[in-house]
């Protein structure tokens, strides 16, 4: 368990959803793009299910099942001095109900702790596809969102316990690391990446209609609840961009405050040596118009000012250096 299902290069399954919520901030000099984002990670790992029926719900069934048409309070005794398998059946219902990463890797490995009769102290915790980029309490990690870990077919675990989702909404920002050309400034256009980075095990694939769409019946994954997104996403997605469904029309109107125009964003699913980079590729151009105003326009009167100290007579010295001393200064700000 603490292995992949299939050990294979990119072979594992991943269906990976983004969309941008809102934008925060562009900090050109540090190269930090800063987002609100809604993001779905859905897997399948099979190995869970047979788990449950073998060493939880078919143990106690075998041991009690027979004393439950007989005598209840015999079958409810039994029950309760199956103590290890109780609550190997407790952990497996709320195993999912997870508010972070770490969260579900320190249930998950208690599990299989249980399962082998011992104690989750030393226990790897279960492999999972969930990128380091999404762990808060990870070194690599972009993001403050604390996801919604759950099972979508939990309502019915005679059915299946293979499927997974992890849900990071926009209740918090989302940051990543952003590299500009100014071949052309201040006529630029710049593509932005922000991806996120997946294991050598994953085959990540971009899956928009995952959260907002229609599914696609060739899914060999299914889709998430969808009602259970909606319960629990903060709703600042109002509606898609003129220019992409991937960012919502809010997110484009800061953008463009903050001078930039949106001119596509489009999925992004590249193998980059040992791993796999998924996110969004971004494509926006600065604004003329407000570049001109906040930085050549002031630019240009602190350079005219400079020529004001030739109004001055000779004899006041001061007051003719001073005037285009002070401007220089002022440009180097």
């Amino acid at each position: 368990m603490t292995d992949p299902p299939d050990k294979g290069v990119f072979t594992n399954r991943i269906n990976f959803s983004m969309i941008i919520t809102d934008f925060d901030n562009y900090d050109e000099g540090n190269g930090k793009f800063v987002i609100r984002t809604d993001i779905v990670n859905n897997w399948e790992d099979h190995r869970w299910h047979p788990l449950y029926l073998t060493h939880a719900r078919d143990r106690i069934e075998d041991d009690c099942g027979k004393l439950h048409t007989e005598d209840s309070e015999a079958w409810q005794a039994c029950v309760g001095d199956s103590t290890r398998w109780t609550k190997i059946l407790t952990m497996f219902v709320v195993m999912m109900l997870s508010s972070s990463v770490a969260t579900f890797e320190q249930k998950t490995a208690e599990i299989l702790g249980l399962l082998a009769g011992s104690s989750a102290s030393g226990q790897r915790p279960p492999w999972n596809p969930i990128s380091l980029h999404l762990k808060q309490h990870d070194a690599l990690a972009k993001t403050r969102v604390h996801p919604y870990i759950y099972q979508p077919s939990q309502e019915n675990f005679n059915t299946d316990l293979s499927l997974f989702c992890a849900a990071f909404l926009d209740t918090d920002t989302t940051s990543f690391d952003v590299t500009a050309d100014y071949t052309h400034f201040p006529f630029d256009t710049q593509t932005l990446y922000l991806t996120f980075q997946t294991d050598y095990f994953s085959a990540p694939q971009f899956e928009f209609d995952e959260i907002y769409g229609h599914p696609d019946p060739t899914w060999m994954v299914r889709p998430v609840n969808h009602l259970d997104i909606v319960k629990v996403r903060s709703g600042s997605f109002d509606t898609a961009s003129s220019e992409s469904r991937l960012v919502s029309q809010n997110a484009q109107k800061k953008l463009s405050l903050k001078g930039w125009t949106l001119l596509s964003a489009k999925p992004h699913v590249k193998r980059r040596g040992f791993s796999t980079d998924v996110g969004i590729e971004l494509n926006i151009r600065r604004k003329v118009d407000v570049i001109l105003l906040r930085f050549f326009g002031p630019m240009l009167m602190l350079i005219f000012t400079s020529f004001a100290g030739f109004c001055f007579p000779v004899s006041l010295a001061m007051p003719r250096v001073v005037t285009g001393f002070i401007s220089f200064l002022s440009l180097q700000v």
